[in-house]
């Protein structure tokens, strides 16, 4: 068993016992497993089904929404690459395909410590196209106990990804999700969380937070742009080179993720899906 990074996540060669390999998510937050093959997108969300309960795969813009929701794998998403440029409605690079912001997925959703994100590589580049995660109980750890104090008892205001990177063509294809999206647009959420094991953790995400509840953006907006800086030192990342046939689970509340898309017209594809541990 080999370390990802000096406070998180471990690399291990196959696919353990259940038993086990859900206590190494629980212990070490962020898991690589080495050698695993499924044929099927329907077999690896049957045996994630065994690891922890499967979510919605999330809404990755890389994915072909009609793949992502088909009758096989309604729980899955196939994350591809489509148009490298610059998408229809002019957006920038940096507002589209869930890069440029590291991010948590489905701020607007109640998600759990026990919610996790799983990965499978099918077809990997042979350059580009890694995987960030960045840790926020790391992140945590490193401030002093005045700003920690202070920290605690607030709760961030989040805006939904509707407006970064909706664009007419989708609107008008997907007109129901992206009501449901507006619908929700501003959450709130505690910026300091602590899991099961006892551990703090700060709980923000950059592409999407907009201030801190209860103040002027004047008075927020200092802790936003230092929390966010913080959060995204190289100090607390692991990145990930894919290799096929890897899964790469990681926690959806005490890390952050970046796809790093710098792979451009290669092939890349993985699949995805979300599981939660909390009954299991």
């Amino acid at each position: 068993m080999q370390k990802l990074h000096h406070n998180f996540g471990v690399k291990i060669p196959a696919i353990p016992d259940l038993s086990s390999l859900q206590s190494l998510i629980r212990e070490h937050r962020a898991v690589v497993i080495e050698h695993a093959q499924f044929d099927e997108i329907a077999d690896f969300q049957n045996w994630l089904n065994q690891v922890g309960n499967v979510s919605a795969g999330g809404n990755s813009t890389h994915a072909d929404p009609a793949q992502a929701y088909g009758k096989q794998y309604d729980r899955a998403i196939k994350v591809v690459q489509h148009d490298p440029g610059l998408p229809n409605g002019g957006m920038y690079y940096l507002d589209t395909q869930g890069t440029g912001y590291w991010h948590q997925d489905g701020v607007n959703y109640n998600r759990g410590h026990e919610c996790y994100t799983a990965l499978y590589s099918v077809t990997t580049p042979a350059a580009g196209g890694d995987t960030c995660v960045s840790d926020l109980v790391s992140a945590w750890n490193d401030l002093s106990d005045a700003y920690k104090n202070m920290l605690r008892p607030l709760k961030t205001v989040n805006g939904n990804r509707a407006f970064r990177i909706w664009n007419e063509a989708y609107f008008k294809r997907y007109p129901e999700r992206f009501a449901n999206e507006l619908a929700a647009f501003e959450k709130q959420r505690p910026l300091v969380t602590v899991d099961d094991h006892g551990r703090e953790s700060l709980n923000i995400s950059p592409k999407n937070v907009i201030g801190i509840a209860g103040m002027h953006i004047e008075e927020s907006n200092g802790i936003v742009e230092f929390l966010c800086r913080h959060v995204s030192r190289l100090e607390y990342q692991y990145r990930h080179h894919w290799q096929p046939n890897q899964v790469f689970f990681f926690s959806d509340e005490s890390m952050i993720h970046y796809a790093v898309r710098d792979y451009y017209d290669l092939p890349r594809e993985l699949w995805s899906c979300k599981i939660d541990l909390s009954d299991k």
